[in-house]
């Protein structure tokens, strides 16, 4: 997408260089659109990341749990043998 994004912006700079008040119109337009479109792209980009960072450390506090009752479970079958 920021590829395609910076190969229009190119295509918009050669166009406004024409001189024509319609086509320097429509560059602007489509400019203040990408402009938006980027700013939403962003804002999804960074809730994506927010939402991978949590399922990871979520899979890590889990990862954690298991072993932590690996632990007592094998202190607690070891305990009880020994008695």
């Amino acid at each position: 997408a920021k590829k395609v994004t910076t190969k229009t912006i190119k295509s918009l700079d050669d166009l406004s260089k024409v001189g024509d008040s319609e086509i320097n119109a429509l560059t602007d337009s489509i400019r203040l659109r990408l402009d938006q479109e980027d700013a939403r792209l962003e804002m999804a980009v960074g809730n994506l990341q927010e939402q991978v960072d949590e399922a990871v450390r979520g899979s890590e506090v889990e990862r954690q749990l298991e072993e932590r009752r690996a632990r007592l479970l094998g202190k607690q079958g070891g305990d009880s043998a020994g008695q």
